[in-house]
């Protein structure tokens, strides 16, 4: 440990500031892009959002009832019955 000493601590703090930089940029930017829909991934930052607002516990039932929400709307946008076949042909009905 006598060797870690002579680092100065601001090496280790732009190491933490670097991978905290690189962190949010993979997980909150990048993943914007590869959402189908945009509306699932605003329930996070929507969730920090309201935690400092109302406090812990009433942001993420807001979460979660926000998810239950978004979840039934796209269950409800996609049809029953997608396709009806009999082993031999496939009829695609809409």
């Amino acid at each position: 440990m006598s060797v870690v000493a002579f680092i100065p601590k601001i090496a280790f703090s732009s190491l933490l500031v670097l991978c905290s930089i690189e962190v949010l940029a993979t997980w909150f930017f990048e993943s914007f892009s590869k959402m189908r829909q945009k509306e699932e991934w605003l329930v996070v930052p929507l969730i920090v959002v309201l935690y400092y607002m109302f406090g812990m516990l009433k942001a993420i039932g807001l979460g979660v009832a926000l998810s239950t929400f978004i979840f039934v709307a796209s269950f409800y946008r996609t049809g029953v019955i997608k396709y009806i076949a009999n082993g031999k042909i496939v009829d695609i009905r809409k």
